[in-house]
């Protein structure tokens, strides 16, 4: 009996594993001994935290040669940003109707995204600029669906918004889930959104405040 109840709580560790991916993984045989075992897996993305109201923001550093006005031309140009305002170096506005950027398939360790799939990124953002560089913020992430399948409609109807927090969120952290295949696709897609304006991508991790 004890070793039918050991065995049941082991099972129960292995399937949390697989379902969190952020415990021990373990398998046993029908004698209650561990067959293998793994430890929890660590998968990180530098630029998404959470910050400080557990709010999910996108950061990252640029080097560029171009003035303040320059980048803020450039980004503008771009037609995605909206009531903007400039005050001295800094730029801020919101992101809209940015499509998300699944080419880089092959480097995703999952691609379920499906409130991701026919959506729009619609979002808060911060750019500042000093001495070189160039800092790019974007926080208050809502997925906007545009489009669905006629036979997903009742699922994802048109016109969802889902805020990234809802995905994001688990266990007072990012879940490594998300970041295997949400997290990619937007870091992805913000980046390929602002790297062509610096001339030297920065080798540095951002802070969010």
């Amino acid at each position: 009996m004890k070793k039918l109840l050991f065995t049941m709580l082991s099972m129960c560790f292995m399937f949390a594993g697989y379902a969190q991916n952020d415990v021990l993984t373990i398998k046993v045989d029908s004698a209650g001994n561990t067959i293998w075992k793994k430890e929890a897996e660590i998968f990180e993305i530098p630029t998404l935290k959470l910050n400080a109201s557990d709010k999910l923001v996108w950061q990252k550093v640029y080097e560029t040669d171009l003035s303040p006005e320059e980048v803020f031309m450039r980004i503008n140009a771009k037609g995605i940003i909206m009531d903007h305002f400039r005050n001295g170096n800094q730029f801020s506005g919101r992101l809209v109707n940015v499509t998300p950027n699944h080419e880089n398939a092959k480097k995703y360790v999952s691609t379920r995204t499906p409130k991701l799939e026919w959506a729009v990124i619609n979002a808060g953002f911060l750019l500042e600029v000093k001495d070189g560089k160039y800092v790019v913020t974007i926080s208050n992430m809502i997925l906007e669906r545009v489009a669905t399948k006629l036979h997903q409609a009742d699922f994802y109807p048109k016109g969802e918004l889902s805020p990234i927090e809802g995905l994001a969120y688990h266990r007072g952290k990012i879940g490594p889930m998300f970041l295997k295949s949400y997290g990619v696709i937007i870091d992805d897609t913000f980046d390929q959104l602002f790297h062509d304006i610096s001339t030297q991508l920065k080798d540095a991790k951002a802070i969010v405040e």
